[in-house]
């Protein structure tokens, strides 16, 4: 399994999507960008619990979410680089 096969499967996974399976990183970004766009509006609560669940820091989560000009893109790709980070982790471990 790749690593992009292994991103979108735990992102899909972890955001309720559909149809993420073998998505490019930039689709999956878009995916992503609307998803956490929709969990703003509608469920913020639970949107900063999957935060806190996957473990992006709060500081910078704070500075995207007030400062960026598209804050739901800045925050996917927070999480993309996040879930990087921790397969690569994972895959040193082994």
């Amino acid at each position: 399994m790749s690593w992009k096969e292994s991103l979108s499967e735990v992102i899909a996974r972890q955001f309720d999507l559909q149809a993420a399976a073998g998505l490019s990183e930039s689709a999956l970004e878009d995916l992503l960008t609307r998803r956490i766009e929709e969990l703003i509006a509608s469920r913020p609560e639970y949107f900063f619990h999957l935060m806190y669940r996957i473990d992006l820091d709060e500081s910078q989560l704070h500075q995207a979410l007030t400062t960026a000009t598209e804050p739901a893109r800045r925050v996917a790709q927070m999480v993309i680089r996040r879930q990087k980070e921790k397969w690569a982790a994972r895959r040193k471990k082994r």
